[in-house]
């Protein structure tokens, strides 16, 4: 299993420039998606789990540029995946991969942003991103949110457990 996380992010790191991640389908990065954060984190486990310095370094790379990324949100007008973003960065922040970011990262995790969809699934990740961050940080708001969030979830649920 180790080894396949290895290749796949061997063959992303090929892809990954200073900007982010490049897209060879798009012919472009995609700062507004959430590819450059899940890369951050999945390089910061890898790194936790070989110590490759390797990892830790492109894990702060793309930390770095997901948290550029987030700031300059508003020169973007393609959708931001917040709460995706949101996931990868309470994650990163919850492992304590990248002590050097911790700063960074709690800025950003505790002044975070989200979608505003009332699609089942946008809201059930927004309630689990409001849980890690009361988890990270015990603000009482945070776990008082996360609860709305998934009861408006589970009240969309049918009996055949559908949303």
């Amino acid at each position: 299993m180790l080894q396949t996380a290895t290749d796949i992010l061997d063959y992303l790191s090929s892809l990954y420039t200073e900007k982010g991640l490049w897209d060879p389908i798009e012919q472009s990065t995609l700062p507004n998606k959430y590819g450059n954060s899940f890369f951050a984190l999945a390089c910061g486990l890898l790194y936790q789990e070989t110590e490759e310095k390797k990892w830790e370094s492109l894990a702060l790379k793309a930390s770095i540029q997901e948290l550029k990324n987030t700031k300059n949100r508003f020169h973007k007008i393609e959708m931001f995946r917040w709460e995706f973003k949101n996931y990868a960065l309470l994650q990163l922040a919850s492992k304590r991969v990248l002590p050097e970011l911790r700063k960074g990262l709690r800025s950003r995790i505790k002044n975070m942003q989200d979608m505003g969809s009332f699609r089942a699934n946008w809201m059930a990740m927004r309630g689990l991103n409001l849980l890690l961050r009361w988890e990270l940080y015990q603000n009482a708001k945070d776990l008082k949110e996360a609860e709305k969030e998934i009861k408006k979830v589970l009240q969309r649920q049918t009996r055949e457990g559908l949303f």
